[in-house]
């Protein structure tokens, strides 16, 4: 899997540390599971350090195009997090930052030209999708069966692992995401055998 990164601006003539303490004071406000640990100095690494629940957030400065990124989120009771709910705790973090930081990006890892001219029927079937269901509706399938076919008419070999990847990213539950993946390949290697 690869995770997704979160990006942070702050607005001009404001510092990262002023965003930071402007974003402890929202979340003490809304009295919610986050909340902020302040700067941690580890091995001459400065992060700031967010709890949600059992969970750790790092918010980590950056010297390039970005102010800051979150650089991780790590369990304290486990050994790991499931992909999805790391997407869903950055996704949240992210809402948290909206209003203090400039437009919080995140950035998909996966790399949409990977799709080629079937991405805008990917976006299209998975922005449309009830993810919950895992896509099941006949609409949902339909528009999954038009991006298998979208790739088999413009021979676009896309990887199960790329595609599972960008699911997971976008709002999907891994096992749904494995199990769109497995009914991409099956779809494109039935087309390849009877419509070569």
């Amino acid at each position: 899997m690869n995770y997704p990164d979160l990006y942070l601006n702050c607005p001009s003539g404001q510092s990262l540390e002023t965003c930071i303490q402007a974003l402890d004071e929202k979340m003490k406000t809304l009295a919610g599971p986050w909340s902020c640990k302040g700067l941690i100095t580890d091995d001459a690494l400065n992060q700031y350090r967010f709890e949600y629940k059992d969970r750790h957030l790092y918010v980590c400065p950056h010297s390039g195009e970005h102010d800051a990124y979150v650089s991780n989120i790590v369990p304290t009771t486990s050994s790991s997090i499931p992909s999805e709910e790391y997407v869903r705790i950055l996704n949240d973090f992210r809402d948290l930052a909206l209003g203090i930081f400039d437009a919080p990006a995140i950035l998909s890892t996966t790399d949409p030209s990977h799709f080629g001219a079937a991405f805008p029927s990917l976006q299209l079937f998975s922005g449309a999708a009830n993810k919950s269901s895992g896509g099941t509706h006949p609409l949902d399938e339909a528009r999954f069966l038009d991006f298998i076919a979208v790739s088999h008419r413009e021979n676009i070999e896309i990887s199960d692992g790329n595609l599972t990847d960008w699911l997971i990213e976008d709002g999907w539950p891994e096992d749904a995401a494995h199990d769109l993946a497995d009914k991409y390949r099956f779809g494109k290697d039935l087309l390849e055998r009877y419509d070569p």
